[in-house]
């Protein structure tokens, strides 16, 4: 269990790598390249998300039709492809080329992981193995903007991109070596178009996945905000940004905490609990701070908007494993196309959201603050709207 959760974390963070190793390395990118103004560098990072979701959408039923493990393989030679594209990139257009294959590759590795897990448990099972595998992929986050601060001092923003070739080749040996296939071939379903339109169409419509997905995009929108402008939110607006890796890995570290703690209350607690009570504290961090900013209570310095920012990213630590559960929790055989549909609904509407979010980023964090208050109270109602359509059927029946 321990060697399996560790693996598809190690698989979930392709993902992340991908995004946090190269934060540090978008000043430099920006100079190269000659970009004037910095908000656009967060397009490195969301034109990636976008591709990711799109990637999704196609390896979801490829992974339940060819297994999981040939679909990974697949996913990391594109991949590797993107990463030399961008590399070798001499314009801001190819190194987006780049990104974009890059994200599609990524795809593969986050769906198979994810659904390799429901493939192997269920129920409050599943979402605290959700939550382990959390806690052993949040390493990534805290490490990654160290190791991208000196690749790019040391070979330039194209060493960022030299690992990123390692890790894939990495991922994929420790896969293809250590790791049975959980789906077995008589349990695959068969690679037809109009099926897989037909589930699509089940997951959206009638599987009960769609209020979750909806959750989980507005959730991590703000989040998604963050991460595409974190160096400008430590480096321009609070003028730190050689701390910028340390202060991003920290905050990264408290998700983990916190994904860890959920992972010991949720078999007591049941996922949908914790959720609520996680989305209801992102509201009341948000109002409260916005309170205490607007009425000159707390001064607009790095301190208190770390604090802030420490206590809302616990939250998340509650809410990406218990989210990811509920609404794979009826798939079944068809967690790969569930998983699929899961993220690339939550993906699209986290990076929408979140690069509005990036944009309105005007010399301090207010759009972030309210950001987040409003999409968690979102959320929480749709979350809410859910249950009770939920209680209504169980009556019902």
């Amino acid at each position: 269990m321990p060697e399996f959760v560790a693996l598809m974390a190690f698989l979930m963070s392709v993902v992340a790598f991908s995004v946090d190793a190269v934060l540090p390395a978008l000043p430099s990118m920006q100079q190269a390249f000659a970009v004037r103004q910095a908000a656009d560098m967060q397009l490195v990072v969301l034109v990636l998300f976008v591709s990711l979701s799109c990637g999704q959408l196609v390896f979801g039923p490829v992974s339940d039709a060819w297994g999981r493990k040939r679909t990974a393989y697949v996913g990391f030679a594109i991949f590797v492809v993107g990463s030399v594209v961008a590399m070798l990139a001499s314009s801001l257009t190819m190194l987006l080329l780049g990104r974009v294959l890059q994200g599609f590759g990524a795809a593969a590795p986050r769906v198979t992981s994810m659904s390799m897990v429901r493939d192997r448990h269920e129920g409050r099972e599943l979402a605290r193995i959700n939550s382990l595998v959390t806690t052993t992929f949040i390493v990534v986050p805290m490490v990654a903007p160290v190791m991208g601060h000196w690749l790019t001092l040391g070979f330039g923003w194209q060493g960022v991109f030299g690992a990123y070739v390692i890790l894939a080749a990495v991922a994929a040996c420790w896969l293809h070596w250590r790791q049975a296939e959980t789906l077995p071939v008589e349990r695959r379903n068969p690679l037809k178009p109009v099926a897989v339109l037909r589930s699509y169409g089940f997951c959206v419509a009638r599987s009960g996945m769609l209020p979750f997905a909806l959750a989980l995009g507005l959730s991590f929108a703000p989040l998604f905000g963050y991460l595409g402008n974190a160096h400008i939110i430590f480096g321009d607006i609070y003028g730190q940004p050689e701390w910028f890796p340390y202060l991003f890995g920290s905050l990264a570290s408290v998700v983990g905490v916190a994904s860890w703690v959920n992972a010991q209350q949720v078999m007591r607690h049941g996922p949908a609990r914790m959720v609520r009570r996680a989305l209801k504290a992102l509201v009341a961090l948000s109002l409260v701070f916005a309170v205490l900013r607007h009425g000159g209570w707390v001064a607009d310095g790095l301190a208190p908007a770390y604090v802030w920012m420490a206590l809302s990213f616990s939250c998340y630590g509650f809410l990406f494993g218990n989210l990811t559960a509920l609404a794979l929790q009826p798939m079944g055989r068809q967690a790969g196309l569930g998983a699929a549909v899961l993220s690339t609904l939550s993906n699209l509407i986290a990076t929408t959201l979140g690069g509005w979010i990036g944009y309105s980023l005007m010399g301090s964090i207010e759009a972030l603050v309210l950001g987040q208050g409003f999409c968690a109270l979102a959320a929480l109602a749709i979350v809410g709207l859910a249950r009770r359509r939920a209680q209504r059927q169980t009556n019902s029946g």
